[in-house]
């Protein structure tokens, strides 16, 4: 009996052991590749307690696109290599930089290998969730990303922004389709100010 009961508890150490493995930086890589078009529902929780909400496009490689809800909304855009944030509250142009300034650059690339990729990365396991955490160390003083995935299956399911300062701005994910049909416009910065009546430089 002693000896069933010790089998029963290696055989549950095991399981639970292997129910909790993170998933390889291999397996997060070759599931972001499968994200070719998306659209998703967002919730964000910012640093001082307030929400947003709206909707995210993704299109690989590097366009993406957050419409955030209700009137004089900001607009944050990727495409040609840069983010755009767009704040309809200013009559200033939108605050632009390059994406490959941000943690995102490694992972909305045509191709995504995060074993072999300047940017640092660093696996940790919490539960049911894998959690990869990205920074760039030439703007360490910018902060990182933590991308929050499903283990089981594998899915993002959100992720938090730490800027040099501290502060966390998470963004959370439902309503996800990764089969949507998304049009190259939308990630279109400069068509984007054209609209807004901005002088393109």
């Amino acid at each position: 009996m002693k000896k069933l009961v010790t089998a029963a508890i290696a055989f549950v150490a095991m399981t639970v052991q292997a129910l909790a493995a993170p998933a390889s930086l291999d397996d997060i890589s070759d599931y972001l590749e499968t994200l070719q078009s998306v659209t998703a529902d967002f919730v964000q929780f910012n640093p001082d307690g307030s929400q947003s909400n709206g909707t995210m496009y993704l299109k690989r490689p590097g366009k993406l696109r957050f419409e955030y809800n209700g009137n004089n909304s900001p607009l944050v855009m990727i495409g040609g290599g840069q983010v755009a944030v767009f704040d309809p509250l200013s009559n200033e142009p939108p605050f632009r930089f390059p994406v490959s300034q941000t943690p995102f650059a490694p992972v909305i690339g045509r191709t995504v290998d995060l074993d072999n990729t300047r940017f640092e990365t660093f696996l940790l396991e919490s539960g049911e969730f894998t959690i990869l955490n990205v920074q760039d160390p030439r703007y360490a003083e910018y902060g990182y990303v933590s991308l929050v995935f499903d283990t089981e299956p594998l899915q993002l399911r959100q992720w938090v922004v730490i800027d040099g300062a501290g502060q966390q701005t998470a963004i959370a994910l439902t309503q996800i389709n990764t089969g949507a049909q998304i049009k190259n416009s939308i990630f279109n910065i400069r068509a984007e100010m054209r609209a807004r009546g901005f002088e393109i430089n």
